[in-house]
């Protein structure tokens, strides 16, 4: 019990401590005036929580597609959710990363934690980052994104296996079993061609999978409007010795729900799809 007392007066003291050094930092060091696209996404900060949030979306992604149904999606939104606000004392991290998809609890925690991280070192480093319009972050992460995308050379773990792009959630078995081998008729209905239908239909999909994954670096500042962003209660919440708790860790509540919409917006963006398709044959 003494040994249990003299920690808890240690993380008070080291929280007063950070406390002390922010509010000394932040008189020192004035903020930035965030005036340009191509400033933000040359900076370091927004391209790690670019790299982390496509790592993130594409880990989630995946676990939806291999849940193989929408039955078994919206099951997997409900189990999530219960967790999240259960009523519960404690969220557990291991069921939250399982039903997300993550390898283990720890790369859970970490990926909310870093996009936490950054995302307060460009708060702090821009006087203007939270108020900046939509428009301007997304031209900037697309930047970011497409220079990723050129730089990348290996193949997403989540993606080595049989994809089939013109399928709900690109799951062969979600439409047809010889998709790959066998491609969609040229002609259909849905317009003189029904390939010019299908094409509308999967851009207007690849635009909504786009909107949703830039989407969910926004849902941390919404779901979390209560929250104080400090270097120290983040590290202390979900860091390597982070207790994580729900109730006492808001951190991990406001990322779970942020990557929770990201779930609801896709499966609205690919069921749209399907039914967009609908119309095409």
């Amino acid at each position: 019990m003494q040994l249990f007392l003299v920690r808890v007066f240690a993380l008070l003291s080291l929280l007063t401590l950070v406390s002390q050094c922010s509010n000394n930092k932040s008189t020192v060091q004035p903020a930035m005036v965030l005036s340009s696209v191509q400033q933000l996404a040359t900076d370091t900060s927004f391209i790690a929580v670019v790299k982390m949030n496509k790592k993130v979306t594409n880990t989630l992604f995946s676990k939806m597609r291999l849940l193989g149904s929408d039955k078994a999606r919206a099951e997997q939104s409900s189990r999530i959710l219960q967790l999240i606000n259960g009523g519960k004392k404690q969220v557990s991290t291991s069921a939250l990363s399982q039903e997300f998809g993550f390898a283990d609890e720890q790369e859970f925690k970490n990926s909310i934690f870093v996009l936490f991280k950054r995302k307060m070192e460009l708060n702090q480093r821009y006087s203007n980052y939270q108020n900046i319009a939509k428009d301007f972050e997304r031209k900037a992460y697309d930047i970011v994104s497409l220079k990723l995308e050129s730089n990348a050379t290996d193949t997403p773990a989540s993606f080595v296996d049989v994809v089939c792009v013109e399928c709900h959630f690109n799951n062969c078995s979600e439409c047809c079993s010889d998709c790959v081998q066998t491609p969609m008729p040229e002609e259909g209905g849905g317009g003189s061609d029904g390939s010019t239908c299908r094409s509308a239909c999967n851009n207007i999909r690849i635009s909504s999978r786009n909107v949703a994954e830039i989407e969910v670096i926004g849902e941390f500042s919404i779901a979390c409007p209560g929250v104080s962003w400090g270097a120290a209660e983040i590290g202390l919440c979900l860091g390597p010795q982070g207790a994580a708790v729900g109730g006492v860790c808001a951190y991990l509540g406001c990322g779970a729900l942020a990557y929770l919409r990201y779930l609801n917006n896709i499966s609205i963006a690919e069921n749209n799809y399907a039914i967009c398709q609908i119309g095409c044959k």
